[in-house]
């Protein structure tokens, strides 16, 4: 799915050599003078790539997919893709019992995503412009609803409204439909009549061996079921609470990652990660009862207005006052969280949301994190570079 990485040919012509002498006009241009401006060239394309990797190119071929939930008003200022292989816009949704396109609210309220295909081809050249579907029905459906012919027929207009049409290299396939078999046998046909890549969201899932989705990308929540509680699916802390004041350490890739490689090719698998914090409520007896996502803007002002405990581990960062617990996901702690992911030899990351973390600014009370995308750099960094770098 990546670039390959680039590479300056010392032969190119353009490069001074001692053999050649150049000549405009009949005047002998000094060689110097062209050794000297290829070296600046040569220095600023270093400069922007970095050492040894293009922009949108990760190590061992790895991807790093960056979502972006748009408004009906993007613009290409609004996108940095420096950081990601693929680039996703959400989130369209397709209502399967209805056998119709829904774009009630997403980027293509205006079409602002489809128009700008071409401009971010243009501007960040190899990045892979992905769109994420929803699949929805308002009632439970099943393979005795539909003959296969027509799923096709929907797959088919799928495929000729975004990637024919629309130019986009892939699609990010998320579902609400209740009845799993029957959407297993939809995943088929997304699989048999799309050659380009295709990313199916497991979050919710069981980990098996269906034929379904051994061709397909598989992508999982690293922030979801985090404790061997009955929580729902949410996003909760990465840890239990037990009898004692202080609580016990549980990480997410020892409890829910294990199953899933189990079934799948580690390259195909891919860990998703959430960038909203996450805020939880005690009970009397100190059980988490609740859980909340917020904003950065939230969490800062809170932050500044109520006293929290910090509390730091190598899995985890949280802070804690008498009846919440919040955690902290900064920059540093994304970094660490990805560096323990490095030694998983899986297919990559996705970083859920791109335009959220380019919010993250520098005020004058509510100090967040400074630099535009401040996460997405540190998960890059840890990730796609070497593993020492720092950013």
């Amino acid at each position: 799915f990546c670039s390959p990485p680039t590479h300056v040919d010392s032969h190119h012509k353009g490069i001074w050599s001692p053999l050649t002498t150049l000549q405009t006009s009949g005047v002998a241009v000094s060689r110097m003078a062209l050794f000297n401006t290829n070296m600046l060239v040569l220095l600023l394309s270093l400069l922007q790539v970095g050492p040894g990797l293009s922009a949108h190119t990760c190590r061992g071929n790895k991807v790093v997919l960056c979502n972006y939930v748009g408004d009906g008003s993007m613009d290409i200022a609004d996108i940095n893709g420096t950081y990601c292989t693929h680039l996703v816009y959400s989130n369209t949704l397709v209502d399967i019992g209805e056998l119709a396109l829904k774009i009630p609210y997403t980027v293509f309220k205006e079409e602002s995503a489809v128009k700008l295909v071409p401009d971010i081809k243009s501007e960040f050249p190899g990045l892979q412009s992905l769109i994420a579907v929803e699949l929805i029905s308002k009632k439970v459906l099943s393979s005795a609803d539909f003959p296969r012919s027509q799923l096709e027929d929907l797959v088919k207009k799928l495929y000729t409204f975004f990637f024919e049409n629309n130019g986009f290299d892939g699609i990010v396939i998320q579902s609400s439909l209740e009845n799993e078999k029957f959407e297993l046998e939809l995943m088929k046909i997304f699989r048999k009549k799309i050659s380009e890549p295709v990313f199916y969201d497991a979050s919710y899932k069981t980990p098996s061996t269906h034929p379904a989705l051994i061709d397909l990308n598989i992508y999982v929540d690293y922030f979801i079921i985090g404790t061997p509680s009955e929580s729902s699916s949410e996003s909760i802390p990465f840890f239990q609470h037990n009898t004692s004041e202080m609580p016990k350490y549980v990480t997410q890739l020892s409890l829910y990652l294990p199953p899933w490689l189990q079934f799948f090719d580690y390259n195909k698998l891919i860990l998703k990660l959430g960038l909203s914090f996450t805020v939880g409520t005690f009970d009397d007896r100190r059980n988490l009862i609740s859980v909340t996502k917020k904003r950065y803007e939230e969490v800062c002002k809170t932050l500044h207005y109520h006293v929290w405990t910090p509390v730091a581990s190598e899995y985890s960062a949280y802070s804690h006052n008498k009846s919440h617990v919040m955690v902290m996901r900064t920059p540093d702690m994304m970094s660490l969280y990805v560096r323990s992911i490095r030694s998983i030899k899986i297919g990559g990351l996705f970083v859920n949301s791109l335009n959220d973390d380019n919010k993250v600014f520098d005020g004058e009370k509510d100090v967040c994190f400074t630099g535009d995308y401040p996460f997405l750099r540190r998960i890059h960094a840890a990730y796609c570079v070497d593993i020492n770098q720092t950013v």
